[in-house]
């Protein structure tokens, strides 16, 4: 193991709780693979996550330092039994280190379930989405999978709001200079018009869907891919359906990263038929080979505002924010609003009163910027600096 590289993971966390204070977006933390992960306060899904992310990035093995602070607090018991799989040893390491060692970390072809697998998937007698409507009284069968009561404690609510009101569930005829390309999904169709040459999805929709649940993921799914590169549809669509329709207030719907393929087949599936409908539409058109890099834009709405219009828009949200908080009440406040690397004024500055402990300031920015997400504007970031002005006024220049 001489060219073995061992994850301090105190020294991690430390790391990025340090780069969060400065700023929310692109912790550049020292280990590449780990650009997703986030320290949880639950060590076990803190732990397992790191693990999780060594897999998914294609390690083949990884090791991970842990102190006497972390392992004090951490059950070993759950952790081996939360990474149950993987080929784990613990080891002595210097002092009162310890060494957790995985080896054969590579995903195979029976780590995540095919398309036809998650197809066949059967719950047996137990209660599932697709078996009946959501309700407030949730699974009634003794014994329900857990992963299936976890979808409906973060979906239901969205779910059943959303399914009043679908906009995109309509038979599609084909549109000039697109190629429409579909599929059947749930007993029903997704239909895809996307521009020949440009690759945008113009148009999508869905129709005759059986499932409640499946017809509201597909409805969401249509609003973040249309008018999107087609193969963006296929890489990133069903996160961003996932992010639209998760209640942020429920429990975690999985351990570990929150993918399509851990959370319910219904969004696999769905991610599963959009990139059929890629490789067909590839398949016809030809792959112009092009590397595709595409960040949605922020609303029409949004754009057509001043910064004033905007920057009040903002304050408003973080009062709001503030006045949910305990004890920290009118200790954070707008400083600017800047524009992202795109050029869009989608990042927000704000700074912290001297009453906010620094231990607090990470945890703050990412609720914060989760509250403005969904009650100002999408695509907002969240970023602290230190003022060095204290005119209020500035930031409207």
């Amino acid at each position: 193991m001489d060219d073995e590289e061992i994850i301090d993971y105190e020294t991690l966390v430390a790391e990025f709780e340090k780069n969060l204070l400065d700023k929310l977006r692109k912790h550049s933390l020292s280990i590449d693979f780990l650009e997703l992960w986030v320290p949880d306060a639950d060590l076990v899904k803190s732990v397992g996550g790191i693990f999780d992310a060594a897999q998914l990035a294609g390690k083949s093995k990884i090791a991970i330092k842990l102190g006497p602070r972390t392992t004090s607090k951490l059950n070993m018991e759950e952790l081996f039994e939360r990474l149950d799989g993987f080929d784990l040893t613990i080891n002595q390491g210097s002092g009162p280190d310890k060494i957790l060692r995985a080896q054969n970390l590579e995903i195979t072809g029976a780590s995540i379930p095919s398309f036809g697998q998650q197809k066949a998937r059967k719950p047996g007698k137990v209660w599932h989405p697709s078996q009946t409507l959501l309700s407030d009284s949730g699974p009634t069968v003794e014994g329900a999978r857990t992963e299936t009561k976890k979808f409906e404690i973060a979906f239901k609510g969205p779910i059943l709001e959303r399914s009043k009101n679908l906009k995109f569930q309509y038979p599609q005829n084909k549109l000039s200079e697109c190629e429409k390309v579909s599929g059947k999904i749930n007993g029903g169709c997704l239909a895809l018009n996307v521009d020949s040459k440009t690759h945008i999805i113009h148009a999508c929709s869905h129709i005759d869907v059986a499932s409640l649940e499946m017809r509201v993921i597909l409805d969401v799914f249509c609003e973040k891919i249309e008018g999107v590169p087609i193969q963006d549809a296929a890489d990133h669509g069903g996160l961003r359906a996932i992010e639209a329709l998760r209640d942020e207030t429920k429990p975690r719907p999985a351990e570990g990263i929150v993918l399509p393929f851990n959370i319910h087949p219904y969004f696999q599936n769905a991610i599963d038929l959009v990139r059929e409908l890629r490789s067909e539409y590839i398949r016809r058109v030809g792959d112009t080979g092009e590397e595709i890099n595409y960040s949605p834009p922020p609303s029409e709405n949004w754009q057509d505002m001043n910064k004033a219009s905007r920057c009040r828009l903002l304050e408003q949200g973080v009062a709001e924010f503030l006045s949910m908080q305990i004890k920290i009440n009118q200790e954070i406040q707008l400083f600017d609003l800047l524009e992202d690397k795109l050029g869009f004024p989608l990042r927000a500055v704000i700074v912290f009163g001297d009453g906010v402990p620094v231990r607090h300031k990470p945890g703050l920015l990412r609720e914060l910027e989760k509250h403005l997400r969904r009650t100002v504007e999408a695509g907002i970031e969240v970023i602290s600096e230190k003022a060095t002005d204290e005119s209020p006024l500035r930031r409207l220049v």
